[in-house]
């Protein structure tokens, strides 16, 4: 199959995949997302508490609650990183999953840590902080550690093609 047919099928299918799973399974991956948020806020000495995917935190001395919604799950960026991933020609079986495996789990801390930025930056700044992280800055360091990862793994799969080749002996 051809190295662009099948990356665009890889987009497509996980894409799909991911977005059906989060359609299916939105509670449960929204109040899991609350929950690792909260456990975050907790150790940064944040007071608050946590309903589903709902968390009330305590921020400049007020209660204020913040929804985490399946947008903030990170699912979409996952997805596209593994498609990505998925897709990319010329790597062995076990680099892509070391490379889907390693780039998720940075990915989801990252999003967390995005979500976490968030309030913070509502502590800091009221809801013009909040937004500005959740919806300029946290996209573009996901979208940016995505790149990242993807060229970091594009660059092995390249090192690994490479090495397979014969050399050229100057005489």
């Amino acid at each position: 199959m051809r190295p662009l047919v099948r990356f665009i099928l890889a987009m497509l299918v996980t894409v799909t995949v991911a977005l059906l799973l989060g359609i299916t399974y939105e509670r449960e991956l929204t109040s899991l997302e609350a929950e690792n948020v909260m456990t975050i806020l907790r150790l940064s000495g944040v007071e608050g508490w946590r309903m589903g995917n709902n968390i009330v935190a305590k921020v400049r001395g007020r209660w204020v609650p913040f929804t985490v919604t399946l947008e903030c799950s990170g699912l979409l960026s996952l997805a596209v990183y593994l498609a990505l991933v998925v897709g990319m020609p010329k790597i062995g079986l076990r680099a892509r999953l070391f490379n889907a495996l390693f780039g998720i789990s940075l990915l989801y801390l990252a999003n967390m840590l995005r979500i976490y930025g968030a309030i913070i930056g509502y502590y800091v700044a009221g809801t013009q902080g909040l937004n500005i992280v959740h919806y300029v800055l946290g996209p573009l360091a996901l979208y940016t550690l995505i790149l990242v990862l993807w060229a970091s793994t594009l660059r092995g799969a390249m090192k690994s093609a490479s090495a397979g080749l014969p050399r050229e002996h100057s005489q």
